[in-house]
């Protein structure tokens, strides 16, 4: 332990003072000078390096903000050095480049993050925003509750002001993309967001539930087959019924002592039905021929 406090000791330097009291506010047992080290050292939770791929600079800049108010740092000095010892190489080389000529550490906090955010993210047209809002229908597979969540993002820059949860409603009325539910909603007066919400989310619910009995059911009846494969399976038994051969053990196709897969006739075409060979059908055709030939 001793050999750590000589260690921080050693990095603080000469601008840390280890007496036990913060020379910045002159409130004592703070054991911090006001440095970034004995910040950071002495912090409640952290916030890493700015990573483009992971989140943008805006959502940053909103953790940062927490920081400073979980540490009850309001300095604007200090704000400035953990945001230029906090967000890295990359970072910090983009931002020098945004205030050059002049240095990051001549300009003040809220200039720095002003500076990020203007490149990152621009404040785009609202016009364009809402476009995009009023565009958006529930896609498939999408559930109530996603597509509420990306109305809500998309209305972020929209600036609709006291009448974003009437939009918002508007919205979830036209583009939820459920009949049923559209009706229902339609139907009710005095129709707020959260109502709007609730019954959609409920009648999405309900309806989820009643398919899984009625699939549990066809389950049990069908043994696990969908209705589809009930139907292909009976119609395959009534298939091999109808061209059965007369003569059990014998090729239905042309009364061999075979297998019909293994015919020499299975690709072999009737010229009396015009298809592929099938016992029944030959003889009936052929009868139907001698028949006509001996009324002539």
């Amino acid at each position: 332990m001793l050999g750590l406090e000589l260690l921080l000791e050693y990095i603080r330097g000469p601008l840390c003072v280890p007496s036990g009291k913060d020379t910045t506010s002159g409130d004592e047992g703070a054991g911090t000078c006001g440095c970034t080290v004995c910040i950071m050292a002495a912090s409640i939770g952290s916030v890493g390096e700015f990573a483009p791929d992971q989140e943008d600079w805006t959502q940053y800049a909103e953790r940062l903000g927490h920081f400073w108010t979980a540490n009850g740092i309001e300095e604007a000095g200090r704000k400035r050095a953990v945001l230029l010892t906090t967000i890295g190489p990359k970072a910090y080389k983009l931002l020098r480049t945004l205030v050059s000529p002049e240095k990051p550490g001549d300009k003040t906090y809220e200039e720095l993050v002003a500076a990020m955010q203007q490149h990152h993210n621009p404040k785009p047209s609202a016009i364009v925003q809402r476009y995009r809002f009023n565009c958006r229908f529930r896609r498939e597979g999408e559930s109530v509750a996603q597509y509420l969540s990306e109305l809500r993002a998309l209305s972020e820059f929209c600036e609709f002001g006291p009448s974003l949860d009437d939009m918002l409603r508007d919205r979830l009325v036209c583009g939820v993309g459920d009949q049923s539910i559209q009706k229902k909603l339609l139907a009710e007066d005095n129709l707020t967001l959260k109502k709007a919400a609730d019954i959609a989310l409920a009648m999405e619910t309900a309806a989820k539930n009643v398919a899984t009995l009625q699939g549990a059911g066809a389950g049990e009846e069908g043994g696990g087959l969908t209705v589809h494969q009930v139907q292909t399976k009976a119609a395959s038994k009534v298939s091999t019924r109808s061209f059965a051969s007369p003569v059990p053990g014998l090729c239905y196709r042309c009364g061999g002592d075979h297998v019909a897969t293994r015919c020499g006739h299975k690709d072999t075409k009737c010229s009396a039905v015009g298809k592929l060979v099938i016992l029944l059908e030959c003889v009936e055709a052929r009868t139907r021929e001698t028949a006509g030939s001996n009324s002539l």
